[in-house]
């Protein structure tokens, strides 16, 4: 569990900070209504990504497919427990305080029992 809280923390903070920046690269142009819905997707897919391929590297779960199912469970639930804004909240305070990022999966330990993942 301890591997699991570490890895998760890590990829969950550095896997979204770069797309958490929503301002464009030219600060003087404003993003359109579509580009900060495509930046938000983006953001909520790396959180996933990262968040599956963490749970892949560290859940005790022998059978591949079954660690897969569990894991594409927890990543997704993960992303569709939180609002947008929250999202950005979390990961920003996961930036202002990369040694207690840990928390953050103690925050998803329900959703890490109902995917079963041990």
């Amino acid at each position: 569990m301890k591997a699991f809280r570490v890895l998760i923390g890590s990829a969950l903070l550095t896997s979204s900070l770069s797309t958490l920046n929503l301002a464009p690269a030219n600060a003087n142009k404003k993003l359109t209504g579509g580009e900060k819905i495509e930046a938000m997707q983006q953001f909520r897919d790396s959180i996933k990504k990262n968040t599956f391929e963490a749970c892949e590297k560290t859940a005790k779960i022998n059978n591949a497919t079954d660690k897969a199912i569990a894991c594409s469970c927890y990543s997704e639930r993960y992303i569709k427990q939180y609002s947008d804004s929250a999202l950005i909240n979390i990961v920003s305070w996961m930036n202002k305080n990369p040694s207690k990022t840990s928390i953050v999966v103690y925050m998803l330990d329900p959703i890490r029992k109902i995917c079963r993942i041990p």
